[in-house]
């Protein structure tokens, strides 16, 4: 299913509802209504916290606009150090909500770090609606995931997405996995890059 033409960049509304439930089970339902009170009039009609799941379909496109807003309320305030440990966070529980849920079967089809380089793309389309992404494996125990032409681009998320991968990587049975994220909002120019080895 392609995602609405002419709103701007989406995602797909699975990875904002487990966002949103991560939120709501770490910090409560006040703090998830705080962060939704913060979206657009048009956005509200379509997510509310007093709903079911928020309102949220997760086979559903949404804007970009409302996960950014989430995350950033979520994140406001926090140190490096304690972004970087809510991102793996965060990350560990979109991937266990989602895709040993919705995308269980997906996921299931590419458990093995060669598989999942294959199909990343295919993966990656199934959240955002924009962004080219090609991964290689180096060598038997190490990747370079590189995403391009993503406009709706965000540090947070970005974070998220690489963590998303250790994550993945992880529920695979790989061990002692270690990544390194070249962001483009800190070195410039239109790629992030996530370089990460462990051990088979």
């Amino acid at each position: 299913m392609k995602a609405p033409e002419g709103e701007g960049p989406q995602i797909k509304g699975a990875a904002l509802l487990e966002a949103l439930n991560w939120l709501e089970r770490e910090h409560g339902r006040a703090r998830v209504e705080a962060a939704l009170a913060r979206l657009s009039s048009a956005s509200r009609a379509r997510i509310d916290a007093t709903r079911r799941s928020f309102g949220i379909l997760a086979s559903d496109w949404y804007p970009a606009e409302n996960t950014h807003i989430v995350l950033g309320f979520l994140t406001e305030g926090l140190s490096s150090a304690e972004r970087e440990q809510t991102a793996r966070r965060l990350a560990k529980a979109i991937m266990e909500g989602t895709l040993h849920g919705v995308y269980g079967m997906l996921f299931n089809l590419m458990a093995t770090p060669e598989r999942y380089a294959r199909h990343v793309s295919r993966l990656w389309s199934k959240f955002y609606d924009c962004g080219r992404v090609v991964a290689v494996l180096p060598t038997p125990s190490s990747m370079v995931a590189t995403v391009s032409e993503w406009t709706s681009h965000d540090p947070f998320l970005c974070l998220t997405v690489q963590f998303a991968r250790v994550a993945a990587l992880e529920a695979m049975g790989c061990r002692n996995v270690r990544s390194e994220l070249r962001c483009k909002d800190d070195v410039g120019g239109d790629a992030c890059t996530t370089r990460i080895t462990w051990e088979k």
